[in-house]
């Protein structure tokens, strides 16, 4: 277990490695995930998430490739929410929180890393202060990053707002699993125990309804693991 460090201009990567030659790069602008690189069968390691090899170039694209995002992912229509106006930065709608500035797009704090026999980690840090994009209250965002021996990989959220606000966190990794994205993502499989999925209108702000998956595409359950999606 190993964790090393490259320095860029104001941006810096961690790579978090196991012993099985498993490793995570974690970039402090946006507290993103840069590489998730891991064996296939035959041994050949490849990165199997979407992202860039020059640090400069993630300012200057908005596609949130394995960038956090905070402090809401997803839409909120209007930009509003109860009495507060919020940034709208999708036509009249708020993106992913908002954009002044962005959260994916902002250098988070390195506060501390990790090396244990069976585990190793890595804990960014961001501040939002009462206001931005909108937003009521202070709000402290840990993001921890955690890869061990059996290959699980892990983000952690973590919020302490100093008064009632929304957090709403995710990471927004893509992934293909031929790695390098050699080819298209139809022979990837994937498995979610998720019962039900979040209805959107049309554009795409949720309306509140929760919709079974049962006899969907979204059906991603371990008894449709092997099927070909519809």
């Amino acid at each position: 277990m190993k964790i090393n460090k490259e320095e860029f201009q104001n941006v810096n990567w961690y790579t978090l490695s196991n012993d099985n030659h498993v490793s995570v790069t974690i970039s402090t602008l946006g507290a993103t995930v840069v590489a998730v690189n891991t064996p296939d069968k035959k041994g050949n390691v490849e990165n199997i998430v979407l992202g860039f090899d020059n640090p400069q170039t993630y300012p200057k694209h908005n596609d949130y490739f394995g960038a956090s995002v905070a402090r809401v992912a997803g839409r909120i229509k209007d930009g509003k929410w109860r009495d507060y106006q919020l940034n709208q930065n999708e036509g009249q709608n708020t993106l992913h929180g908002g954009n002044k500035p962005s959260l994916s797009y902002v250098n988070w704090k390195k506060i501390s890393k990790f090396i244990r026999p069976e585990e190793v980690g890595l804990v960014l840090k961001r501040f939002s202060i009462d206001g931005e994009n909108g937003f009521p209250g202070d709000l402290t965002i840990d993001a921890i990053f955690r890869l061990n021996n059996r290959n699980e990989f892990s983000i952690t959220y973590i919020g302490h707002a100093s008064k009632q606000t929304l957090f709403n966190p995710t990471n927004h990794m893509y992934f293909n699993l031929s790695g390098d994205a050699k080819r298209s993502i139809k022979q990837n499989q994937i498995e979610l125990k998720s019962d039900v999925i979040a209805e959107v209108d049309a554009e795409l702000i949720p309306t509140g309804n929760l919709l079974n998956v049962d006899g969907t595409p979204y059906d991603l359950h371990p008894s449709n693991f092997n099927a070909i999606h519809p």
